[in-house]
């Protein structure tokens, strides 16, 4: 999230999950959805914990393969045309072809060189992306990918026990 103080940005979707009503009064927006429609000016908040070790980068990606996991869950697997390494819990940006707005789903495979992304997507009904995904992208297409964000990632040094959750 970040404040914008001058300038106009809209979201690339309507309605962005995790956008509240206090985000709104308080002029926050998700970075990871704002497109500026103009010069802005924002306030960030960025601790050293919080900046990225693998700048985002747009790129394409070819998707090479696919693998259902259940009757609604299905397995992506692009590879990029430059290398983008990611840390374990960070997610990317993909442009569906015929939806608007980018999406945003986390990698699911192990980092390594950042050649390879792979997504663990559930099929939402009648949910533009995901309709898309399963029923018109194939495999050998490419599509444009932006990432990696997120700081909600694996900290190996922590010296803590870790809980993980997944959902869909």
């Amino acid at each position: 999230r970040f404040e914008l103080i001058e300038g106009q940005v809209v979201h690339q979707r309507a309605n962005p999950p995790a956008w509240n009503e206090r985000d709104r009064q308080r002029n926050r927006y998700l970075g990871c959805q704002a497109r500026p429609l103009s010069d802005c000016k924002i306030k960030v908040h960025l601790r050293d914990q919080y900046k990225s070790l693998h700048p985002p980068k747009r790129t394409e990606a070819r998707l090479f393969e696919t693998e259902d996991i259940t009757h609604d869950m299905r397995e992506f697997r692009f590879r990029l045309t430059e290398p983008a390494p990611f840390l374990a819990g960070q997610y990317a940006l993909l442009a569906i072809p015929g939806v608007e707005g980018a999406r945003a789903y986390s990698m699911c495979n192990i980092p390594d060189s950042g050649e390879e992304w792979h997504f663990q997507i559930k099929r939402v009904p009648r949910g533009s992306a995901t309709e898309r995904l399963f029923g018109s992208v194939a495999v050998g297409q490419v599509i444009s990918v932006d990432g990696p964000y997120g700081t909600a990632y694996l900290r190996e040094a922590a010296p803590r026990d870790i809980l993980c959750l997944a959902g869909g």
